[in-house]
């Protein structure tokens, strides 16, 4: 499921803040991390190429401009996932240079972390980060960094990035790149919630998932959220019936670049008036807070990758908590839970509370009562593995932080002081727990 049809893996631009292009010879320091370096200086349409190999990372190049490139900071600015003291990293006066990295076949999850690691030791120390292209996913420097420091492959959400459009403090289009890429469909949600990418970021999360497993196609009549049903309708067609309060919304977005392989998150028709009549309506119930997650049940080999992930970066969990142990933040993992005559629950696994956690295990609670489940109850306790660990999150007022979302962790490590005390007082209201020892 998980492997790309693209020849390229990484097709972007590495950004450095630097008034002039860099020599070859900046680049040096990439043998003393087992690089090959080839440079071909011969081509008239930049200053140079540079072929880089590594044994184990793969192949990449990077080309020097004949002149020095600006990053494209409206790109940069509609990113869902940064923080407004990151977005403010990225100057315009900052130079971008060509990087791809060349794809072997193999799973594509684990050739981009390795595209990664590459671009992380290129950036060196006076890197701001890097685009792909192909997705506009952005890494910052410091992102970057967290990411190599574990062995964990990529989560497909890495694969993607989302873009907010805001217009008069409104936000008026949420949307998807990366996903036609991988040879399926983006999708937008018209005059979204803003809550969409903070606390109900697993709405997001749901819609993604359902694409990458093929359950959900871009012209799904039925789809449900929670309690909500919604429908898929390709652009074209959202184009064509809309009404022109809805196609207010896709102002912004009307171009060639947001008018193919898309589809847009509708509303359910009515009755039999509805149904056969072309009117079509955005979601209504994605403009407002959705208050029930969806949990969304995924095949084998997607729990396998994101379970691989959780469990390889274990210790990014450990320093989180550690960081944030002044909130008191609830953490929770996803497990296959035993009954008491040691008969594994596999057809459900079920969030727990976590206690204590350490290096190789953690102890846990059941603290809300499982769906279709007689044979444990709120209360049961255990100590699991880590390698029974499906997934984690920690809960903060602003969205959960976990293993492939971690805006909220970031948000509040970038904030003062008064902000962190205040953020103390509505943990301490909406948990009344006790934080996870170590």
């Amino acid at each position: 499921m998980i492997f790309s049809t693209r020849d390229k893996i990484f097709d972007g631009a590495i950004w450095f803040a630097e008034l002039e292009l860099p020599s070859v010879s900046k680049f040096d320091q990439l043998k003393e991390q087992g690089c090959e370096l080839s440079i071909d200086s011969t081509s008239s349409d930049c200053n140079w190429e540079m072929t880089i190999k590594h044994p184990d990372w793969g192949t990449g190049r990077l080309i020097c401009p004949l002149k020095p490139a600006k990053a494209d900071l409206e790109v940069i600015q509609h990113n869902a996932l940064m923080t407004p003291q990151e977005m403010q990293n990225f100057r315009d006066d900052m130079i971008s240079m060509a990087f791809s990295y060349e794809g072997d076949g193999s799973c594509i999850l684990a050739q981009y972390k390795n595209a990664l690691r590459m671009i992380n030791a290129i950036i060196c120390d006076d890197g701001v980060g890097c685009i792909d292209y192909n997705s506009y996913a952005i890494w910052t420097a410091e992102n970057l960094a967290l990411e190599v420091g574990h062995d964990a492959i990529l989560d497909p959400q890495h694969l993607i990035s989302y873009h907010i459009i805001r217009h008069d403090n409104q936000s008026v289009s949420l949307h998807s790149h990366g996903l036609t890429d991988l040879g399926l469909f983006d999708f937008e949600i018209l005059n979204p919630d803003p809550e969409l990418v903070g606390r109900d970021f697993s709405v997001l999360r749901a819609i993604t998932l359902e694409i990458f497993q093929g359950n959900l196609k871009s012209d799904s009549p039925k789809f449900a959220i929670g309690d909500n049903l919604m429908r898929m309708v390709p652009v074209e067609d959202f184009n064509k019936y809309a009404s022109m309060d809805d196609m207010y919304f896709r102002r912004f977005t009307n171009d060639d670049k947001h008018n193919s392989n898309r589809s847009v998150c509708c509303q359910m028709p009515g009755k039999l008036l509805g149904k056969l009549s072309k009117n079509i309506k955005i979601a209504k119930f994605l403009t407002r807070s959705v208050e029930s997650h969806r949990e969304v049940h995924v095949n084998d080999e997607l729990t396998a990758i994101i379970a691989n992930r959780s469990q390889a970066s274990w210790s990014v969990l450990g320093q989180l908590a550690d960081d944030f142990h002044e909130f008191n933040f609830n953490i929770h993992v996803k497990l296959i839970a035993q009954t008491p005559d040691g008969k594994e629950i596999t057809h459900q696994p079920l969030w727990f509370l976590v206690d204590e956690f350490k290096d190789d295990h953690v102890d846990v609670t059941l603290h809300a009562k499982p769906d279709y489940i007689t044979d444990i109850s709120v209360g049961y306790s255990d100590i699991f593995k880590i390698d029974k660990v499906l997934e984690w999150r920690i809960e903060t007022p602003l969205g959960y932080v976990t293993s492939y979302n971690d805006l909220p962790a970031r948000f509040i490590m970038q904030q003062d002081e008064q902000f962190r005390k205040a953020l103390r007082l509505i943990a301490k209201r909406q948990t009344g727990q006790i934080a996870a020892t170590r």
